[in-house]
């Protein structure tokens, strides 16, 4: 294990991957008939900008990424934000509409 990847090392919150006790919370909903482009600059640029906001704003550990899930038989991928603490969650909820 490269010491440098790891979060309590470097202290960094965010983590690589959800943990099932995270709350989520959605930011873009998939559709079924479109899957997300990585490469698309809008989104990109998008995800940069929540992720700056959760740096300076959450004091917990948080995951941002994508996520699929379930929906009438068909998988739907959505971007998400998971919080470790609901208060956290709640805080990003509320702000949310003002970051996109």
């Amino acid at each position: 294990m490269n010491p440098y990847n790891d979060p309590i090392l470097t202290k960094s919150r965010q983590v690589k991957h959800c943990p099932p006790h995270f709350v989520k919370v959605v930011i873009s909903p998939g559709e079924k008939e479109r899957t997300f482009n990585l490469v698309d600059d809008s989104r990109n640029i998008e995800e940069q900008v929540i992720r700056d906001w959760l740096h300076q704003n959450i004091e917990h550990r948080f995951f941002l990424g994508r996520d699929a899930d379930v929906d009438k038989s068909f998988f739907v991928e959505a971007l998400i934000a998971a919080f470790e603490n609901p208060r956290d969650a709640t805080l990003f909820s509320l702000t949310l509409d003002s970051l996109v």
